[in-house]
C-alpha cells in the first residue's frame, strides 16, 4: 500500500513539473460576427447616404496571436464583412427584393490584453490596420409621402405621395485605412482550447470617396474559438 501510495505522489508531482515546462506561446482564433452600420441617414442635401442605410451584416474573422506574456498579446486579424440590403429612410415601403451589397476585407495588426489571468477574463484590444472595399446600390423606386410637407407654403399644390426612381450607384475597389477598439471576455476550456465573445467599434476612413461621403462605422459583435499551441519554456 506504501508503495502505491509512493507511485501516486510521484506521479502528479510529474504531471505538475510537466505543466509547468510548457506556456501557451501561439494562439488562433476562428470567429463569426453580426456587424451593425452606424451613421447619419441623410446628407445635408437630404439624399440618403450609401453606407449607412445598409442593413446589418455577417463577418468572418481570423486572428494569429503571439503571447508576450499571460496578458498582453500581439497579433494580425483579417476580417471578411459583407452587408447587404439598401434601404430608404425617406420611403414609406421597404424594398425586400433590393440586392444592393458592401463588401469589407480588413488586414489588421493589434494588441490585446487580459484585466485578469484567470480561467474566465474580461480583455480589451486596439488596432489600426487597413480595409479594401467595394460594392454597389441597386436601382430603386422610392415613394415618399407628404413630399412637401415640411413647408407646404412653398408650393401652389402639395404633393402627399410621390414616387421617385433611384439611380443605382457603383464602389470602386478602394483600400483605405482602419482603426479599431474592442473588449470581450474569454473561458478557458482546457490548456488547448478557450471559447470568447468580443464586441469591436470599426471606422474605416472612406469619407473621401465621392459615392460614400461618409466614414463607414459599425459594431461588430462576433462569437468564436481559440487554439493555444504551447512550446517547451526549456527551448
Amino acid at each position: 500500500m506504501q508503495r502505491i501510495l509512493t507511485i501516486i505522489v510521484i506521479l502528479l508531482s510529474v504531471s505538475s513539473i510537466s505543466k509547468a515546462q510548457f506556456e501557451k506561446k501561439l494562439t488562433f482564433d476562428f470567429s463569426l460576427g453580426y456587424a451593425i452600420p452606424m451613421g447619419e441617414d441623410l446628407r445635408e442635401d437630404r439624399l440618403p447616404y450609401f453606407y449607412s442605410n445598409m442593413s446589418s451584416g455577417f463577418a468572418f474573422a481570423a486572428d494569429f496571436q503571439y503571447n508576450l506574456n499571460k496578458k498582453l498579446s500581439i497579433g494580425m486579424r483579417g476580417e471578411y464583412t459583407d452587408f447587404w440590403s439598401w434601404y430608404d429612410p425617406r420611403s414609406s415601403q421597404v424594398d425586400d427584393s433590393d440586392e444592393s451589397w458592401i463588401t469589407l476585407i480588413s488586414i489588421n495588426p493589434y494588441a490585446r490584453y487580459k484585466i485578469l489571468d484567470k480561467k474566465i477574463s474580461p480583455f480589451v484590444v486596439v488596432s489600426a490596420g487597413a480595409t479594401i472595399y467595394n460594392g454597389e446600390r441597386s436601382p430603386s423606386n422610392i415613394v415618399i409621402k407628404d413630399f412637401y410637407a415640411s413647408n407646404p407654403e412653398s408650393y401652389q399644390a402639395p404633393i402627399n405621395e410621390v414616387t421617385i426612381r433611384e439611380s443605382g450607384q457603383s464602389l470602386n475597389t478602394t483600400l483605405v485605412p482602419n482603426t479599431m477598439a474592442g473588449l470581450g471576455v474569454q473561458m478557458d476550456v482546457s490548456q488547448f482550447i478557450g471559447v470568447f465573445l468580443q464586441a469591436n467599434y470599426n471606422l474605416v476612413f472612406t469619407n473621401q470617396d465621392e459615392v460614400l461621403r461618409q466614414n463607414m462605422q459599425y459594431v461588430l459583435v462576433t462569437g468564436g474559438v481559440n487554439l493555444n499551441f504551447v512550446k517547451s519554456k526549456t527551448l
